[in-house]
């Protein structure tokens, strides 16, 4: 039998669908999805995590807008493709930022709710959005004064 060995941080095996097991391990395994870090720094770690723009809207919208549920999350004014969301939803959620949980009014449904590691977050967006109104021409012209 030979060591699997990877490059990256994590691979998720999953078992070939229609092959036949293999007769050293008992099943053929394929990689699905490996993580390569692009390097150790902390900022780049964030950006990994959570850093892309849909993901901080969706934490926002928690945040600020009290959206819980996928249909509340797809009313946004950005207009997030529903493919986009759903894949986010599920990388925060691997992530160990976001809970999915059954909602308590409608069973039919799924909540979403930050973990402890997506509360920490929240200082993080206040200064985002301190640094974008101070910074965006636009955003300063419509600001309360």
């Amino acid at each position: 039998m030979t060591d699997l060995q990877f490059a990256s941080d994590y691979a998720i095996l999953i078992p070939e669908a229609g092959n036949k097991t293999g007769k050293e391990t008992g099943i053929n395994l394929t990689m699905k999805h490996t993580h390569h870090r692009r390097s150790d720094c902390p900022i780049n770690f964030a950006l990994e995590t959570f850093g892309d723009p849909w993901s901080l809207l969706i934490i926002r919208d928690l945040v600020y807008f009290g959206k819980r549920t996928y249909g509340e999350f797809l009313e946004s004014e950005e207009g997030m493709a529903t493919n986009i969301l759903a894949s986010r939803l599920a990388h925060l959620e691997q992530k160990g930022i976001l809970l999915k949980q059954p909602s308590q009014k409608d069973k039919r449904k799924e909540e979403y709710l930050l973990t402890e590691k997506g509360l920490d977050l929240i200082p993080v967006l206040v200064e985002l959005a301190n640094w974008s109104a101070e910074h965006c021409q636009r955003l300063r012209n419509v600001a309360p004064k």
